[in-house]
């Protein structure tokens, strides 16, 4: 695999990543290769190589070479590696198959405008091909026909001018054989004379990819369609290099819900996105795995590591036909998994819960295109205005008090919810709680506060001594009851229905009003009007957590 260092790895990109390592591990025997192809400094974003290894490993695809790893053919960098790419350019030079280009950025500008006006495509006019004709394409009239003289002086006259090195396009045709599409044949007549390398030495990604397959011993590629029409170009300096092509495989197209090219605007196109929305990293890659391939011999969809898919895969079975990036079954896949990690291995997920959750603390996920919809804009929201909101989020959330988390605590959470969330993030901010003291302050428990007042002049109930009197009773009863000494879903479910008589019994001897009893207690346990079923609450927060809600409660019912 190769991506570039122009943004967040792209969820393209990682079923690109994920389809070479299959068929690396499992159809060739071979090895699956990274290599960062930063040559294009202008697009270059800092910190995108850093998110392509680590969406990588979060996915489990573990390159056998590559960046920070080593290996026989590094380095893995093309950045690193320019020497190698001007040795091979001087070579296409020299052997008739590349030429030197002077032309101008303004003079290629106005040969594009030129070509628009008359709505025809775009190609290079091969006014660089004969040396003669240079200080044309510098603006300079000279005659086609040149003496020794004039081609003496022209020459001085370039020496010191800056230019491009051209593969030079034979006539004819270019034909592959690609393991997805089959054959695909290309008249030589629709290629343009592509740039190899720039005036500044660089490589562009045709000449640095072609020459760093070869130099490492890369028998496949495979990649998205969108390389396509660059494939014949490959092959033509495969041929000139006097090397043997590897094999192509073009991956169908991702597409949005309507059948368009998948883009920010429509559809989230990074991993980076779900990685921060909570989605698990082995639902993903079942997901990706998905986007153009599916078991011939049966209809499994569900994947719960990349051995399954790896059993599996065969590259002959993958689509010619854009896939389409379906939310709705990627969350039906998440799900799955998040019920088949909890009861294969409790531990493992509430590990995952953790870990996101110091992430939510200090980088709350914030879905640019909901926040735009939100304000009935059609635009995402702009990365700026994302972070603006990400700020606003940590600062309100560093005013709450935690709740003292061990494993225990995180595996009750999980148990009791389990029916009610998606992706990790759901499971926090919509019983956030749980992970934090509710603010009895914010306009939401306010408002609560604002009902259960009226409701105790309706019922004739003095609410402030009636919930100092019921929390009373409550804790002592909470304080006798031994805490659980493991957790799962039947013990979880027990427990809630303890917590449920014992609310019901209490009730019943102070002559209570059940709305009322379970309004107070529901704004001390959660502040709020929904939320889940308070045995639930009672059975997933510690009886120490318990007490200080309560207590707090109190100050603010006493206002009844």
């Amino acid at each position: 695999m190769a991506p570039s260092p122009t943004g967040a790895l792209h969820l393209g990109g990682l079923r690109t990543a994920l389809f070479n390592y299959l068929y690396a591990k499992k159809e060739a025997d071979g090895k699956f290769l990274l290599r960062i192809e930063d040559t294009d400094q202008t697009r270059f974003v800092p910190g995108a190589t850093e998110d392509i290894l680590y969406s990588l490993e979060w996915a489990g695809l573990e390159y056998d070479e590559g960046p920070k790893k080593g290996g026989s053919y590094g380095p893995y960098v093309q950045s690193e590696r320019t020497a190698l790419y001007q040795k091979y350019a001087n070579h296409l030079l020299e052997s008739g198959h590349a030429y030197k280009c002077y032309c101008t950025p303004e003079r290629l500008q106005e040969m594009r405008l030129n070509f628009q006006k008359r709505g025809v495509g775009s190609f290079y006019d091969r006014v660089c091909l004969s040396l003669s004709v240079n200080k044309k394409a510098l603006g300079e009239d000279l005659a086609v026909e040149t003496t020794e003289q004039e081609r003496a002086e022209e020459e001085e006259f370039l020496k010191d001018k800056p230019y491009t090195i051209r593969l030079k396009v034979p006539e004819g045709e270019t034909s592959i054989t690609d393991m997805v599409l089959g054959g695909v044949n290309f008249n030589n007549a629709y290629v343009d004379d592509q740039v190899l390398l720039k005036s500044d030495g660089f490589p562009t990604y045709h000449l640095a990819n072609v020459v760093d397959d070869h130099s490492m011993g890369i028998t496949h590629v495979i990649r998205g369609e969108e390389w396509l029409n660059s494939t014949p170009k490959h092959v033509m300096l495969y041929q000139a290099l006097g090397w043997d092509h590897p094999q192509f495989a073009h991956l169908p197209l991702l597409l949005n819900p309507d059948k368009t090219k998948l883009s920010k605007r429509k559809g989230h196109v990074s991993v980076k996105y779900y990685r921060e929305a909570g989605y698990l990293p082995s639902a993903i890659v079942n997901f990706v795995a998905l986007l153009g391939w599916s078991p011939s011999n049966d209809n499994q969809q569900i994947f719960y590591s990349i051995s399954e898919i790896q059993e599996k895969f065969s590259i002959s079975e993958v689509n010619k036909s854009g896939a389409v990036v379906d939310m709705a079954k990627l969350r039906h896949i998440n799900t799955k998994h998040m019920q088949y990690i909890l009861q294969q291995n409790p531990s493992g997920l509430s590990a995952l819960l953790r870990q996101y959750f110091e992430t939510y603390k200090t980088n709350p996920f914030v879905d640019p295109l909901l926040e735009a919809e939100s304000e009935g804009k059609e635009e995402p929201q702009s990365p700026e205005a994302v972070e603006q909101k990400k700020q606003l989020l940590i600062e309100e959330r560093r005013q709450f008090r935690e709740v003292e988390m061990d494993d225990q605590h995180l595996l009750r959470i999980l148990y009791a919810t389990a029916d009610h969330f998606t992706t990790l993030n759901e499971l926090i901010s919509n019983f956030e709680y749980l992970f934090f003291a509710p603010d009895l302050e914010s306009a939401q428990a306010q408002e609560f506060l604002e009902k259960i007042t009226a409701l105790g002049v309706k019922k004739g109930v003095h609410i402030s001594n009636f919930a100092t009197l019921f929390f009373e009773q409550l804790l002592k009863e909470l304080r006798a009851i031994a805490p659980a000494t493991s957790v799962d879903s039947s013990i979880h479910q027990q427990r809630s229905k303890e917590f449920l008589q014992l609310i019901n019994k209490l009730s019943s001897e102070l002559k209570g009003d059940k709305t009322v009893v379970f309004h107070v207690l529901r704004f001390g346990l959660t502040g709020r009007q929904k939320g889940m079923e308070l045995p639930s609450v009672l059975a997933v927060l510690p009886v120490k957590e318990i007490e200080m809600r309560l207590e707090k409660a109190l100050t603010f019912l006493n206002k009844c």
